[in-house]
């Protein structure tokens, strides 16, 4: 059966706080016993602390068994057994060009032409000053959320992602179901959300609202109104001057429809990029599978769309109507003038970096995901797959101004508590009970040894990096695209899928790298032949069933309609 879905994910992903402290949980199971094919559940509660829970259903595989889980309220410890929680969090002070950023997300250009910068996985939200050097103005590295009614660069922030600020000059940013503010004393507060997702709100305090955004932008018009896409919740909101709260598109339904007529009864899909023009109109990005730029009249709340946007991200527009996208998936930048013709500003349509010093248009980017520009008409971009920001000059000259495109763990072969982790997937012991961490912003996959105590690199070479090294590789010098999951075989292999490259591989017991499924083609066939000459999507969760059969989940997008299609594979041995 096909399940036509945007991702179907065969593995279990748990994103919580990084705990820094031993902390008490219970366990609650519905049903006490699991029986496969049944459905289950279970709960974690923890005692101390934030008292978060997490909450999990499922159904029992035939082949997949569950230890030491049959079990009702048991005690147990959570530690901290690697990690500081931070993505190598930046050194301050230095030139912005020196400094490495990591996964930039949005940029806002100040009215004084300071750079503000929300640097999502380094759990910080930065300051370009007119010297070029950087400074960390909220956010400790740490991802959490603490610190209102203090200094912000004291408080948590997660993944800070949208940003802007006011004519007053306080900043906004978005910060897991919630906008923050940062005032001219740089004092941080909560300005709208209450940190859960939901909908909820409209026509009173934004600051009780629940709102359901992660990854949406947020854009203040020349009034002090704020606008912000609610991206899960399908809808464009507004926080007024008085601070209330309403919806201005979507009606919560995912779907594209409603032009011509009132903006609130029109249904949208995943809102990225927004901005306004000097009369108030607001104008967003209508992201996956709609992608359109489209248009709600300030003066009567009518809708429409204005331009195709296809891989459209971030958004801005210019006091002479011109609008600037960012192409995420393509590595390019598009202006579209006031006369709707399209061309492309920066990059080649190749993942990369090249061409400071030189022309825009022959540039290379990799995944650029904002673009802004100032009032003298420079324009500047996210190039997160770099982590850069780059600007372009008005005589179309491109030059990085910020990030040095590199992150460096520390300490690494050492403490484990003192290591940074880009973005670990997954964990798995070996019978020594030493554990394998996915590290896939990293691009790595790295060992706690547990006689000793200390980390190293096994696959991987550390860094933005990826790619697909060749069979024979060893390991620890190879370059991999994306490590997601992670298990082992009855010999002691460590198989691991490279989703990047459509590819499982493993590490044999000698440490080199080999391929087991996947000729490293995109596509969904090869049913019936040989493993290594199939074409597979992104693969994910990957275990061994009891026979010696590989089982792993590949997604591919089908062109045809844009839908996401997901398929369990099985490669018998």
């Amino acid at each position: 059966m096909r399940l036509t879905m945007k991702r179907l994910f065969i593995v279990l992903v748990v994103l919580s706080k990084m705990v820094y402290a031993q902390i008490l949980f219970t366990v609650d199971m519905q049903p006490d016993t699991v029986v496969e094919g049944e459905l289950f559940s279970f709960t974690l509660y923890a005692l101390e602390g934030d008292e978060q829970q997490l909450s999990f259903d499922g159904v029992l595989p035939s082949w997949l068994t569950l230890t030491d889980i049959n079990v009702e309220r048991t005690v147990g410890t959570v530690e901290l057994v690697a990690g500081t929680g931070m993505a190598s969090f930046i050194p301050q002070g230095l030139p912005a060009v020196d400094v490495p950023l990591y996964y930039p997300q949005k940029m806002d250009i100040l009215p004084n032409g300071e750079i503000v910068i929300t640097d999502a996985h380094n759990h910080g939200v930065h300051k370009v000053g007119l010297d070029g050097l950087l400074f960390t103005i909220a956010g400790t590295g740490t991802p959490g959320f603490s610190g209102d009614g203090g200094p912000a660069i004291d408080a948590k922030v997660w993944a800070p992602f949208g940003l802007t600020h006011d004519n007053n000059g306080n900043i906004y940013f978005t910060n897991v179901y919630r906008i923050r503010k940062i005032d001219t004393d740089g004092i941080i507060t909560t300005f709208a959300g209450d940190g859960t997702p939901g909908y909820s709100g409209d026509g009173g305090p934004a600051s009780s609202a629940k709102i359901n955004m992660l990854y949406g932008d947020i854009t203040v018009d020349d009034y002090g109104n704020i606008y912000f896409c609610d991206t899960d919740n399908f809808r464009v909101r507004k926080i007024d001057t008085d601070g209330i709260i309403t919806t201005i598109a979507g009606n919560g339904t995912l779907g594209y429809s409603g032009d011509g007529g009132p903006a609130t009864e029109a249904q949208i899909s995943h809102g990225y990029g927004i901005d306004t023009d000097t009369d108030g109109n607001v104008y967003f990005m209508d992201g996956w599978p709609n992608y359109y730029i489209r248009k709600i009249d300030v003066s009567s709340g009518i809708i429409s769309s204005l331009y195709e946007s296809n891989g459209g991200v971030g958004l801005t527009v210019d006091d002479n109507m011109n609008f600037y996208y960012t192409n995420m998936s393509g590595d390019v930048v598009y202006k579209i003038d006031s006369e709707g013709s399209y061309s492309v500003i920066a990059g080649d349509g190749n993942c990369g970096f090249d061409g400071d010093g030189g022309d825009a248009s022959q540039s290379v980017i990799c995944r650029p995901h904002d673009v802004d520009i100032d009032d003298v008409g420079n324009i500047y971009i996210v190039d997160l797959g770099n982590g850069r920001i780059r600007k372009i000059d008005t005589d179309n000259n491109i030059n990085t101004i910020a990030g040095n495109g590199e992150i460096i763990p520390y300490d690494e072969s050492g403490n484990p508590l003192e290591t940074s982790f880009g973005h670990p997937n997954a964990v798995v012991l070996d019978d020594s009970n030493n554990y394998y961490v996915a590290d896939a912003g990293f691009n790595a996959v790295r060992i706690i040894h547990q006689s000793s105590g200390l980390i190293e690199t096994i696959a991987g070479t550390i860094g933005l990096e990826w790619g697909s090294s060749p069979d024979g590789t060893p390991a620890n010098e190879a370059i991999i695209g994306g490590v997601r999951c992670l298990t082992f075989d009855n010999s002691g292999q460590l198989f691991f899928t490279e989703p990047w490259t459509y590819k499982v591989r493993y590490i044999d017991q000698d440490g080199i790298l080999y391929t087991y499924a996947g000729s490293g083609e995109e596509g969904n066939s090869g049913d019936g032949g040989d493993a290594l000459n199939a074409s597979l999507g992104e693969s994910h969760g990957i275990d061994f069933g009891p026979d010696g059969s590989l089982y792993f989940a590949s997604n591919i997008q089908d062109p045809a309609d844009d839908a996401w299609y997901g398929y369990l594979k099985k490669v018998s041995p």
